[in-house]
C-alpha cells in the first residue's frame, strides 16, 4: 500500500473516531427511571410490525453506544440480573439506503455470546434524510434473529438472504430467504426451490444486470453443530420472480 493510500486510510479512521465522539456527545433523554426500566430490555412483540418507538431507543439509534455503556448512563440493573440492554451497536446489521433518501437497518448482533449483553435482533430500524427514525418489531415466528446476512432491494422490496442466528435457529442446507415490503414494512418468508446455498451467511449479494436476480457470493456456511463451517466459493442466483436457486 502507497503513502498516499495509507494517509488516506488513516484520515478515513480519525474521521469515523471523531464522528463517534460527536454522536456519544449527545445528552441522554429526560425520562425517568420507570420509562428507562420500561425499554430498558429488547421487546418480545406478537403483531407484526409493531411501532417500538421510544426516546431511549431513538438516542441510542443516534449515539450507538454500547448496551454496557447505556445501562451505566442510566445506572440499570445488573445485566446478569435483568438481561441484555437494547442497543444498536451492533454487528451483522444490514444497511439499505432507498431512493428518497432514507436508510433501512435490519437485525444484527450486540456483543458476543458469552457477555451478558449479547442479543441478536430482529428489528427493522429506518432513518429518514431529515434524520426521524421509526422502529418496528417482529414477532419471531414471522422474522427470527437474523444477522449476518445480506439485504438487497428490488423494486419496492428488501430481500434479506441468509443469516448466522442463534445455534438452534440453524438448519444445514437451508437458505432462509425474507421479503420486506417497503410500503407496509411487513415482513414474509419466500419460498424456495432448486438446490439452495445452505445456511449462508457473512457473504455479499446485488442485483443482476437485468434486475430479475439476486446474485449471491462469499461468505461462510454452516454445516452443522459438529462440523466446521465451510467457505463459499460459488456464485449463486435466485430468481426474484420464482424463487428458485
Amino acid at each position: 500500500m502507497h503513502d498516499d493510500e495509507l494517509e488516506a486510510l488513516w484520515a478515513a479512521e480519525a474521521a469515523k473516531e471523531v464522528a463517534d465522539r460527536e454522536r456519544k456527545a449527545e445528552p441522554p433523554p429526560a425520562i425517568d427511571r420507570d420509562d428507562f426500566l420500561a425499554w430498558r430490555s429488547p421487546r418480545q412483540v406478537t403483531e407484526s410490525p409493531t411501532r417500538l418507538d421510544n426516546p431511549l431507543w431513538h438516542w441510542l439509534v443516534r449515539t450507538r453506544h454500547s448496551g454496557y455503556s447505556a445501562n451505566e448512563t442510566f445506572k440499570g440493573p445488573s445485566p446478569f440480573d435483568a438481561g441484555p440492554m437494547w442497543c444498536f451497536d451492533r454487528f451483522g446489521k444490514s444497511e439499505t439506503t432507498l431512493p428518497d433518501g432514507r436508510v433501512v437497518h435490519i437485525g444484527g448482533e450486540h456483543e458476543d455470546y458469552y457477555d451478558p449483553d449479547f442479543f441478536i435482533y430482529n428489528d427493522v430500524t429506518v432513518i429518514s434524510a431529515n434524520g426521524s427514525i421509526e422502529i418496528r418489531g417482529y414477532a419471531r415466528e414471522v422474522f427470527p434473529p437474523t444477522d449476518f446476512h445480506s439485504a438487497t432491494l428490488a423494486g419496492n422490496s428488501i430481500f434479506i438472504i441468509g443469516c448466522l442466528g442463534y445455534p438452534e435457529q440453524r438448519m444445514a442446507g437451508r437458505t432462509p430467504v425474507y421479503q420486506v415490503a417497503l410500503d407496509t414494512m411487513a415482513i414474509t418468508p419466500v419460498e424456495t426451490s432448486g438446490k439452495a446455498p445452505g445456511w449462508l451467511h457473512r457473504h455479499s449479494a446485488k442485483p443482476s444486470d437485468d434486475g430479475r436476480s439476486i446474485i449471491v457470493h462469499g461468505g461462510e456456511v454452516w454445516l452443522g453443530d459438529k462440523r466446521t463451517m465451510r467457505e463459499n466459493i460459488d456464485s449463486w442466483s435466485l430468481d426474484i420472480a420464482s424463487g428458485c436457486w
